[in-house]
């Protein structure tokens, strides 16, 4: 049964009043939900025990945003402070690398790789049949000239941020 935020009274002498099991079973929730809710806010009952569905409607209305909003919250503080551990973890282990580090293997790596690229560009130009291999080598080396800085200062950047 999917809960439901408003459910209507069905009494005759305008008393809307009932026990919480019935507003469980009116709304679809478990009796243990509507227990919590109302130990968490206990002036929804009344001194019979008794619950207003008209109380019940409004609060639930003006309260479930809240909750809604605190869980999320809490999960989002839970895998903050998950990932948090793992890095110590990583720290005390030795497996993690200072951010510059890393910048600098990465940066000699992509650089390695346009360099591998650059060599295997011209003999793969004069394969497809490129007449003027001089001109497209010099576009081609310029557009990676572009990107390798780009991509350099972006690492800096990142390992740097106040740079």
């Amino acid at each position: 049964m999917e809960p439901h935020l408003d459910v209507e009274p069905d009494c005759e002498d305008g008393d809307d009043r009932v026990r919480p099991a019935a507003i469980a079973a009116l709304c679809g929730l478990e009796r243990s939900t509507v227990s919590r809710y109302l130990a968490r806010w206990p002036k929804l009952r009344g001194d019979d025990g008794l619950v207003s569905i008209t109380e019940w409607n409004a609060h639930r209305r003006e309260n479930m945003a809240t909750d809604d909003a605190r869980s999320i919250n809490r999960d989002r503080r839970e895998a903050a402070d998950a990932q948090l551990a793992e890095l110590r973890l990583g720290r005390e282990q030795g497996d993690l690398k200072p951010t510059k580090q890393v910048a600098a293997i990465v940066t000699d790596a992509i650089g390695e790789l346009l360099t591998g690229f650059d060599t295997d560009l011209e003999p793969a130009l004069r394969k497809g049949g490129v007449r003027d291999t001089a001109e497209a080598l010099k576009a081609v080396r310029a557009i990676m000239s572009e990107k390798r800085q780009a991509f350099a200062a972006a690492l800096r950047a990142l390992a740097d941020p106040e740079a």
